[in-house]
């Protein structure tokens, strides 16, 4: 009888542990590999990152330097600037009105005849059209203030001058069997045809002979032509306001910029500079401008005689 006394599986147990133990060393040199890799990386971006904040801080640091040799240029030159500036606003501002009023002149009925146009400044956001002209009706004075609300932005419209000669139809009398109509101020014609024609004889000997002047028609010389005697001469005050809905281009700000204060602020800052040549002089030091920052080479800024600069919003606000 034979007795088998080795264990099952044994030679088998044997060759999993080698091949176990291979694998965990295969593993540990693949963890080994991979972190030296990483450290060699991250060593080399920790280097690189040193490096670009090193060249950063150069960089930033060159920057600034010239921020302030820019900043001692503007500063020395703020008054040439403000003197350009104004220059250039008031030359801006001298073709506001020209423009307003080609603007609005489609807005003006054709039947009021101009005989003035201007603009009151009230503040950046309103102003008021003030039109002179001649009408010749009642109608016409009603519909010439319709026509002018049609104005955008307008919000409210007074009007003043006219007078009316209103026809009045009289009763009847023995005299008159009729009622012809006549205007204020004159009197009914008789009916007889003698009659009448001796009334409209009177009334002609009555009234002026010649060359009368009246309404300075006639004359050769250049003027305003005033109403004919059955006109009238008439005023419209439109006030205006910006409402947010204008037409494009259009704005109400008529405020002149203001070149007292503007003046006033670029003496302080001449004397201010000539003040630290001065003192530059005699400590032979180099001058420093109204910021404290020497200028580089920068001559004194403008006259402040000269036209000043167009200023804050609050300078070109004043009147």
């Amino acid at each position: 009888m034979k007795l088998n006394l080795a264990p099952k599986g044994g030679a088998k147990k044997g060759a999993s542990t080698k091949v176990a133990w291979a694998v965990a060393a295969s593993l540990v040199l693949v963890s080994l590999v991979a972190g030296f890799f990483l450290v060699t990386t991250s060593s080399a971006a920790l280097a690189a990152a040193k490096q670009r904040r090193s060249d950063s801080l150069l960089a930033a640091a060159q920057a600034v330097a010239e921020a302030k040799k820019a900043n001692a240029v503007i500063v020395s030159s703020q008054g040439l600037a403000t003197n350009i500036q104004l220059a250039r606003d008031i030359d801006a501002h001298n073709s506001k009105y020209t423009t307003f009023y080609r603007d609005v002149m489609p807005y003006i009925p054709g039947f009021l005849r101009l005989t003035r146009i201007s603009v009151t400044p009230i503040s950046e956001t309103a102003c008021q059209l003030n039109l002179s002209g001649v009408l010749y009706s009642a109608q016409q004075y009603a519909d010439a203030s319709v026509a002018l609300l049609r104005i955008p932005g307008a919000v409210a419209i007074s009007r003043t001058g006219y007078a009316p000669r209103p026809v009045v139809v009289p009763g009847l009398t023995e005299e008159d069997q009729v009622g012809k109509p006549f205007r204020v101020g004159s009197a009914p014609l008789p009916e007889d045809p003698i009659e009448r024609m001796e009334a409209i004889i009177a009334r002609a000997n009555e009234g002026t002979i010649g060359f009368a002047n009246l309404g300075n028609y006639g004359s050769p010389d250049p003027g305003t032509r005033g109403p004919m005697p059955t006109g009238s001469a008439v005023t419209f005050t439109v006030s205006l306001s910006d409402t947010g809905n204008l037409p494009e281009g259009w704005s109400f700000n008529f405020l002149v910029p203001n070149p007292t204060s503007t003046l006033a602020t670029t003496a302080a800052a001449n004397q201010a500079y000539l003040a630290s040549r001065a003192a530059a002089a005699a400590s032979g030091a180099p001058a420093t401008t109204p910021g404290g920052t020497p200028p580089a080479n920068t001559p004194p800024v403008s006259n402040p005689t000269g036209p000043g600069g167009a200023g804050a919003a609050a300078g070109a606000a004043e009147l």
